[in-house]
């Protein structure tokens, strides 16, 4: 509860910072556009056949670098192996999967991501000429959807 919170306090303070030295646009909405959902679908790895429903986009730039990125959506399909390209191991999903990303943006009303319950896993991946770490946390809805939460945090 404490590192949890601890998590969140650091997420908002690092927020904040970048407000004041508005160096760091910050974008979150529940809304993201068409530009929005085409950049989740190439950095985060998002099966591009595969039809989304986007649900919420939130990112971190620091000076012009990508820094962080949280997307949300629904997709089409009830099998896991089919939400991302060949960059995720979808073999390493495991059940009721926690991270220490799993906390963060807590403030934004459309990502409520629940506590248990979720299967998923944490990558490391190279894209855009960067590393990045990539938590994935997924629900299958049981009507032939599965409900995806991804973070992307570079360096």
């Amino acid at each position: 509860m404490i590192k949890s919170f601890c998590y969140a306090a650091i997420g908002s303070a690092l927020a904040m910072l970048c407000l004041l030295l508005s160096g760091c646009p910050i974008t979150n909405t529940a809304t993201p556009d068409a530009k929005q959902v085409a950049m989740c679908r190439k950095l985060m790895g998002i099966n591009p056949q595969l039809e989304i429903e986007p649900i919420g986009y939130y990112s971190i730039s620091i000076q012009g670098l990508d820094y962080f990125h949280r997307f949300k959506f629904v997709a089409v399909t009830d099998n896991p192996i089919e939400l991302f390209d060949e960059s995720i191991d979808s073999r390493k999903f495991v059940q009721n999967y926690k991270d220490r990303e799993m906390d963060r943006g807590t403030y934004s009303s459309w990502w409520k991501l629940p506590q248990t319950g979720l299967s998923g896993g944490r990558f490391s991946v190279k894209r855009l000429g960067i590393s990045w770490g990539q938590d994935i946390w997924f629900r299958v809805n049981g009507d032939g959807t599965i409900t995806v939460y991804t973070v992307m945090e570079s360096g």
